[in-house]
């Protein structure tokens, strides 16, 4: 499996792959936000949660998650953790998703932790 890796100099991601140091790609302050709103826009349909139910969990006002969402305006770093969190994946990892060069799809890996977590919880009790 080809690792991918990112160097962040506080405007641009260079992304470069393990396999072959030459193949590489910058992205701008820009692409990188409104990777993370597609990314939580996916994930919150995935969850198949509405956005006050969304906003709700992570204790924020749905308009801001709508903000969010639309990238009207950028999570500041401990709210974008807190929502990383929430879908048990890095910041890393949720902005390589938008962006399409991710090593794993976070989507599916959070999906199969929540069917996972449902099949225990319907489970009867002994």
């Amino acid at each position: 499996m080809e690792t991918k890796y990112f160097n962040y100099d506080g405007k641009s991601i260079v992304w470069a792959n393990d396999k072959n140091g030459s193949e590489t790609a910058v992205f701008n302050e820009d692409e990188i936000m409104k990777a993370f709103a597609d990314t939580l826009k996916e994930m919150r349909a995935a969850a198949k949660l509405s956005s006050t139910e969304m906003a709700k969990c992570l204790g924020i006002a749905q308009s801001t998650l709508s903000t969010y969402e639309t990238n009207a305006r950028t999570p500041l770093l401990p709210q974008a953790i807190r929502i990383c969190a929430f879908f048990d994946c890095s910041v890393e990892d949720f902005i390589a998703h938008g962006l399409g060069i991710g090593a794993f799809d976070i989507v599916d890996r959070f999906c199969e932790r929540v069917a996972f977590n449902r099949s225990l919880q319907e489970k009867p009790a002994k």
